[in-house]
């Protein structure tokens, strides 16, 4: 996922180009390229020579050649503790598609910082080159090779002289992705798995969300990560000179940079994007899948969890893009892994920003949590981990809570919050109380001057409302607003991703609302100010009764704080298609015109303080573009058309139809002063 953010021009990095693309690939860009290394002809079982490096005392590395089934032959490396040569390790391994654009290019080129840590603790440790990518055969099927590829991968390393046969599987986001579908495959000699900031249903949290397609995701993540990576492996291939191909790249990311958000974000049909044809054919795939159907099915972690039958190490981000992944696939392996000490013993951790970028608006301090995927000279956070279920260590980590999540802390003034951490045996709290706000309003709660409120207790509305099956004009019983899809509203922060920061693309993380909230077509909740302060953790919700004109369309839903002074940042932000208003995985059904519909909206999950004088507040709308494609309201696919039509909107809140937001209360947390 990380991708973008080495791939695109950023004014900020006057090398930039040194140490992007062809240069990288070809040459190398790392912090130890002067060491001193020897070479020294003792092949191990891969054939391969010996590698040690004078800056690297006690390690050995040697590159690798792993045959998948269909012969495609990978590439990686391998960190050993540098002992008598008959010596058999416990093998950590991570499979990467991103060698081109980071470490792991050869032995001691700054994968070492990662692998040193590892083999210093007596463990074998492998980084492979997924097939497709870098210098390994084949062609990259983004996501969908990795399960066959992974189970493969895992029963070679366990099968070298260097390996004891038990192996561990470790990596975040979409090394995160050949984590999980190596964990699903259930190669025998798999005994554990590390995974950060990663999905479980990539029709559901990934390439779609909630089955609308992740629009802003879906194009900066395949540019940026592997549009450079695919242009130099057939230019190479044709015999291209280095020098040609560098400008390529150059060209490519002065195209990307000054097209995406202008040009590429806006084309319809979705399917009418062809800038990464003949590159790699993942994005018209993705769009001829716009369900969830088999070719979902095989992916989904979720689906395929019970052929996991030990614990794994969870470790997720409130603002990240997976968020709700994370969790999702927490819960699957606590309800149906395939053995009773998988359920038992797999742990969660969560910190605050994961692949989204704090802008200091608020920040909420240094996240003690996800800053252990920072490589560094630290023991590494799984260490404790992998001992126990590699080498089988008698240490005190099953005696660890299960479940480690932090809570945000808004500041009343100013933008420097704070945060704590909250142990606990399992998640959501055991002690969480679900606590309906209700929707209210004189029917003019569009944009944040209105009259839109929130109610705790719903004896607060009129008791003699009755239900009404068409309404005509806006009233205390409904709010009104039109959604067109040739002016959709921006997308203001969130849990997106890659780079869209800095490449003139929307903010991720917790920014301010008052852009989108002075939007006619953005309606507007806000409670009276806190008299007591609330600590949300877990999943929240909102559930809408609403009418449109249209019979196909969308509702999206925002958490926001409001600080005293009145300055605003997002907590949470969900949507629900119409026509999937029964869930992701149900078959379309559209809708039909002008009738009262329930949605029900998952904003994922949370870990934040509203303290006292803060007010709590809900947006209501029908896009959040580019980070949501936009649902085009004609019925018709959203996919392969480009017709729109303005839909009218009809949110209601009387007592027939009571549309509220659901929070997970906490009581009895101690928030240090």
């Amino acid at each position: 996922m990380r991708g973008i953010l080495h791939m695109m021009y950023d004014k900020k990095v006057a090398n930039f180009s040194i140490c992007v693309g062809v240069s990288l690939a070809l040459v190398g860009c790392n912090d130890n390229k002067n060491e001193p290394t020897t070479l020294i002809d003792e092949p191990p079982s891969s054939n391969a020579q010996i590698i040690r490096s004078d800056a690297h005392p006690g390690i050995a590395c040697a590159e690798l050649s792993i045959p998948m089934r269909d012969g495609i032959l990978t590439t990686g490396i391998v960190y050993l503790p540098d002992e008598d040569a008959s010596q058999q390790y416990p093998t950590i391994m991570t499979r990467s598609p991103y060698t081109r654009l980071g470490p792991g290019l050869e032995c001691f080129d700054g994968s070492e910082t990662t692998g040193a840590l590892y083999s210093q603790e007596g463990y074998a440790f492998v980084v492979q080159n997924v097939r497709g990518t870098y210098t390994s055969d084949g062609e990259f099927d983004i996501q969908r090779q990795e399960k066959n590829d992974g189970y493969d991968s895992v029963e070679w390393v366990a099968a070298q002289e260097w390996s004891n046969g038990n192996v561990g599987i470790k990596g975040a986001s979409y090394i995160g992705v050949t984590t999980w579908q190596a964990a699903i495959s259930a190669p025998p000699s798999l005994k554990a798995a590390s995974i950060a900031i990663s999905g479980e249903d990539y029709h559901r949290e990934w390439t779609y969300d909630q089955g609308i397609p992740h629009h802003s995701l879906n194009i900066s993540w395949l540019e940026g990560s592997f549009t450079p990576d695919q242009i130099i492996r057939q230019e190479t291939a044709k015999g291209t000179s280095e020098e040609i191909i560098t400008q390529m790249i150059a060209d490519r990311q002065v195209l990307a940079f000054t097209k995406m958000w202008s040009d590429w974000v806006w084309q319809l049909p979705l399917t009418s994007f062809t800038e990464l044809d003949g590159l790699h054919s993942t994005y018209q795939t993705w769009l001829e899948h716009p369900d969830y159907d088999e070719y979902w099915q095989e992916m989904d972690i979720g689906a395929n969890i019970e052929q996991v039958n030990f614990p794994v190490l969870i470790l997720g981000a409130w603002y990240d893009l997976f968020a709700d992944g994370t969790v999702a696939s927490y819960n699957s392996m606590k309800s149906r892994s395939g053995s009773i000490e998988a359920r038992d013993k797999t742990k969660l951790m969560i910190g605050m920003l994961g692949h989204s970028t704090d802008h200091s608006t608020p920040s909420f301090g240094i996240d003690t949590i996800t800053n252990v995927l920072v490589p560094s000279v630290a023991r590494p956070y799984d260490m404790d981990y992998f001992d126990r279920y590699l080498k089988g260590i008698e240490n005190d980590y099953d005696d660890q809570p299960n479940v480690s999540v932090t809570v945000m802390v808004p500041p009343d003034v100013g933008q420097q919050g704070s945060n704590f951490v909250v142990e606990a045996p399992d998640y959501p709290l055991a002690n969480t109380e679900y606590r309906s706000f209700y929707l209210n309003s004189e029917g003019d709660a569009n944009n944040r001057t209105g009259s839109g409120g929130l109610s705790l207790f719903g004896e607060s509305r009129s008791a003699d409302i009755s239900h009404s099956e068409a309404i005509d004009t806006a009233s205390f019983v409904a709010d009104l607003f039109s959604y067109d899809p040739l002016n959709p509203v921006p997308t203001m922060g969130g849990n997106i991703c890659c780079g869209t920061d800095f490449t003139g693309g929307p903010k991720s993380g917790a920014v301010e609302q008052a852009e989108v909230e002075i939007r006619d077509d953005v309606l507007v909740y806000t409670s009276a100010p806190l008299t007591e302060p609330l600590v949300v953790i877990g999943p929240v919700s909102v559930e809408l009764f609403a009418k449109s004109s249209a019979k196909n369309t969308d509702f999206m839903a925002k958490l926001v704080d409001v600080r005293p002074d009145g300055s605003t940042h997002n907590i949470l932000d969900g949507a629900v298609r119409a026509s999937l208003r029964d869930g992701s995985k149900s078959q379309p059904s559209l809708i039909e015109p002008n009738k009262t519909y329930k949605y029900s909206i998952n904003l994922g999950d949370t870990g934040t303080v509203f303290p006292v004088g803060h007010r709590i507040r809900l947006q209501v709308t029908s896009s959040n573009f580019p980070k949501f494609a936009r649902n085009l309201n004609t019925g018709a696919s959203n996919e392969t058309t480009s017709e729109t039509m303005v839909a009218n909107q009809v949110i209601l809140h009387d007592v027939m139809n009571a549309s509220r937001l659901v929070l997970p209360i906490v009581e009895g947390i101690d928030i240090p002063e």
